[in-house]
Parts: structure tokens; C-alpha cells; sequence
């Protein structure tokens, strides 16, 4: 498997297959090309946290990782200010420069809102 996620893998017809992806065709009949984790636990496969998601949408529900700003997902410490940013369809968005982590932090989860809708997670 690709990434550092876990999924939970089954046997099914001979085949290895995501369980969450077995789970929402059995209960949907659909099979999107993209499935997300509400809750982002992988390893929760109830179908209530189950949902289609877009790559757009996917990517807004993603965990930020460690960086030297400390675990904030879309900023970034530069030249002694917090610069918070998200890219979207590919292109590079400056949110602006901030004296504190927090506030970049809110503005960083105000765009997130606008772009991700309800898949918006800013941590």
C-alpha cells in the first residue's frame, strides 16, 4: 500500500480488497473512484464515516505534518514570520504573513472552509 495510512485489507473472491471500499458498494451499490474517512481513522469503517470525496476534497481532510512551525498544516515559519499558504488545482495560495502561529493557523482554517466545504480540516 502506498502512503504511511492503514487500511483494512480482506480476502474477497481471491483478491485482497479494501474493506471500506466493500462496505460502502454492499450498503450504496456505487463505487467512487475516491472514499474518504470522515474522521480520517482509516481504520473506522462504519458506513456513517464513509463518503465520496473529489482529490480536492480529499486533500482538505488531510493531516498537516510536522514542520518547524510546529503541527500546523498550512504554515510555514519564514524569515521569523508565520506565512500560512494551501495550494489549490495546482496552484500555489498565499494567505498571508502573521506575527503568531495562531493567527496564521485561523487564517489558513478560513480558507480551508471556503475551498473544502465540510471535508475542511485545519489541523
Amino acid at each position: 500500500m502506498r502512503g504511511s495510512a492503514t487500511y483494512l485489507v480482506v480476502e474477497c473472491d481471491g483478491s485482497p480488497r479494501y474493506a471500506h471500499r466493500i462496505i460502502y458498494k454492499w450498503m450504496t451499490g456505487d463505487e467512487p473512484r475516491i472514499l474518504d474517512h470522515a474522521n480520517r481513522d482509516t481504520l473506522d469503517n462504519r458506513f456513517a464515516n464513509l463518503r465520496p470525496a473529489t482529490d480536492t476534497q480529499n486533500q482538505g481532510n488531510k493531516r498537516g505534518r510536522n514542520n518547524r512551525s510546529g503541527p500546523a498544516k498550512g504554515v510555514r515559519l519564514h524569515a521569523g514570520a508565520y506565512c500560512a499558504f494551501m495550494t489549490q488545482r495546482g496552484k500555489f495560495i498565499h494567505l498571508g504573513r502573521f506575527k503568531t502561529l495562531p493567527e496564521a493557523q485561523a487564517a489558513y482554517a478560513a480558507a480551508a472552509r471556503e475551498y473544502f466545504g465540510e471535508f475542511a480540516k485545519a489541523d
